[in-house]
């Protein structure tokens, strides 16, 4: 693969079968060039002791995604990168890993922005392209990213699917914010990963889906407008998104 593509990814390229939305031969096709400039995070974490500081908690690791912005930076969930000990970061168009550093974190928006010192890491990729508008109900959008195990493992995943609604939803933290309801699948290592529309443009970024009993096909990814106030923030210094008053 070539390593200066940006992340522009179309909506197929895959045999996706029969649910896929109508004949293979007649939908776009994925070129791979488009969206190699996905990363797969790997973090260990270690939840503070308060009661005795002093003493190490239990590690344990996780998987997630990102995907690069301007700046040099990546961009994930917090939720990826909280408690972390330590970070790696591997392009999907290789096999070595890179320390990445947390340089930014919001949990009430649960986005996270790292940086990777290693020039090597930064060779031809190039930033994600965000959509100017939101999404429109019914439009067809790619989740890519790296599930974990065992609904996934090392190489790249694309699921598809159609916008189902846009509304505010509670986020991880508490916290209510706009949020656009997918039914592509996000499963265990999406979280951080893009959405994309037709065009390959950034619609949002994967964050959680729907675990009720009686919840199917139920993702839901952060929009662009809720991102641009995040890195507005990031760049300020200043955080937070306000609050209606009202429920």
């Amino acid at each position: 693969l070539g390593r200066g593509d940006r992340l522009r990814v179309g909506v197929d390229g895959m045999d996706l079968g029969a649910d896929a939305g109508g004949p293979v031969e007649d939908q776009p096709k994925l070129e791979e060039e488009e969206w190699c400039a996905v990363v797969k995070i790997t973090s260990v974490h270690a939840a503070p002791n308060y009661a005795s500081p002093w003493r190490t908690s239990q590690q344990w690791s996780s998987v997630g995604s990102a995907f690069p912005i301007t700046g040099r930076r990546l961009l994930t969930n917090a939720h990826v990168v909280m408690n972390v000990h330590l970070v790696h970061a591997r392009r999907s168009d290789g096999h070595r890993r890179f320390v990445a550093t947390v340089a930014a974190m919001c949990f009430e928006c649960d986005l996270a922005v790292l940086t990777v010192e290693d020039e090597a890491f930064w060779e031809g990729l190039e930033p994600a392209e965000f959509a100017l508008q939101l999404p429109r109900l019914k439009d067809e959008v790619t989740v890519v990213g790296f599930p974990d195990a065992p609904c996934g493992g090392e190489s790249i995943c694309m699921t598809r699917g159609v916008v189902s609604r846009i509304d505010t939803q509670s986020y991880s933290w508490e916290s209510r914010l706009l949020a656009v309801q997918i039914d592509a699948a996000i499963n265990a290592g999406n979280s951080g990963g893009p959405c994309i529309d037709a065009e390959g443009h950034v619609v949002g970024v994967a964050f959680q889906k729907g675990v009720g009993q009686n919840q199917d096909n139920i993702g839901c990814i952060i929009p662009v407008p809720v991102v641009r106030q995040f890195l507005d923030c990031c760049a300020s210094g200043s955080w937070g998104f306000g609050a209606a008053g009202f429920r």
